[in-house]
């Protein structure tokens, strides 16, 4: 028998393949329009497969029964989320263009000190 992260995780997995295969016999401006669910659902999807690969469980046992217990967790998730959306995904955002700004200028510079480099050598 499936343990309770299994049952949750094939239960969402199920309710998210539903959700793609009816948004696939939608027109383009409807698909393109519910995107941003699409991904906020299956990165919740790639969030629950950690559980069984992690060490750290971060859904204890009785959240992740009352959430298998509802006709629709993920679509229950996705709307919770979209009641703490901007909290911090804004600053997840934020700061993710920051690091890669900086990476990109770091790289930037150790190219011109190794093309000095380079000519200082000839």
């Amino acid at each position: 028998m499936a343990n309770i992260y299994d049952r949750l995780l094939n239960k969402m997995n199920r309710e998210y393949d539903e959700f793609v295969d009816n948004l696939k016999t939608k027109n383009a401006d409807t698909i393109v329009s519910n995107a941003y669910e699409i991904v906020i659902k299956k990165e919740m999807l790639f969030q629950m497969e950690s559980l069984n690969t992690d060490d750290y469980q971060w859904l204890n046992e009785e959240s992740a029964e009352a959430l298998c217990k509802e006709k629709h967790p993920l679509d229950a998730c996705y709307e919770r989320w979209l009641k703490l959306d901007g909290a911090d995904f804004s600053e997840d955002v934020r700061l993710c263009v920051e690091k890669e700004g900086h990476f990109i200028s770091e790289k930037s510079k150790h190219k011109e000190i190794k093309r000095k480099t380079d000519e200082l050598e000839m």
